[in-house]
């Protein structure tokens, strides 16, 4: 079972590998992670170079860019992150977060983790950079299509939002869909039950150019609906 907690002091340091995890490239590539091939001659390759690649591997913190609204949500997403089927019959260490709910990190390996690989086979070593890598990649797709994260990042990351706006500026119903969602997404993260006008006029408007009656015509029914105040 994955193991999450949140530290009562800010952690700023400890980590080897620094990423963010920006959802305009694709996720997985970002990281720099890769696994290892076994070879027949290998020539070079001890398993203490193994476990080095191992340690630094296992010592990732990944960045947000934005703080989630509060603790709660980032532990509710890590919560159903480490009851996932494809991640329950896992052991592959524990992740971390701050205060700052900013970063999730995968806690580096600590003494009695090392002494574990001591004993091992360089081709027993390959096998756990591999498991490990894979575990992290499966973490980070997780928590980047989780539903709370989409949410945070389309009202918090001005840049992801601009992006993903621009795509969609000559497909009408993907925008009403998208006007919807920044309504819904606003409401949940900030747990507000209006939102000002102007603010979404201010952050979507520039996308509806080609559909400016369309609009209009989603203010006026928002407003109504009193999910928007003047």
């Amino acid at each position: 079972m994955i193991r999450f907690s949140v530290s009562l002091d800010s952690v700023t340091t400890g980590f080897l590998i620094h990423a963010e995890l920006d959802l305009i490239d694709p996720i997985l590539t970002q990281l720099g992670k890769r696994t290892l091939e076994f070879r027949a001659n290998r020539g070079s390759g001890s398993p203490m170079e193994i476990i080095k690649i191992i340690e630094r591997n296992a010592s990732l913190r990944i960045g947000f860019g934005w703080s989630f609204e509060s603790q709660a949500m980032i532990e509710q997403m890590m919560s159903e992150c480490m009851v996932s089927s494809h991640l329950d019959s896992t052991s592959m260490g524990s992740l971390i977060t701050d205060g700052r709910c900013s970063w999730i990190g995968f806690v580096p390996l600590n003494i009695f983790d090392r002494a574990m690989y001591e004993d091992l086979t360089t081709d027993e070593l390959i096998i756990i950079n591999n498991e490990l890598v894979s575990f992290q990649n499966k973490v980070i797709d997780f928590i980047s299509t989780h539903r709370l994260f989409l949410q945070h990042s389309f009202i918090r990351n001005n840049r992801y939002r601009y992006a993903l706006m621009k795509t969609l500026r000559k497909d009408p119903i993907a925008l009403e869909n998208m006007f919807d969602f920044y309504i819904t997404a606003t409401k949940e993260t900030s747990l507000l039950l209006q939102i000002p006008k102007d603010l979404l006029e201010e952050q979507l408007g520039c996308h509806f150019l080609h559909y400016a009656d369309l609009f209009f015509e989603l203010l006026a029914f928002s407003t109504l609906k009193g999910d928007l105040y003047e």
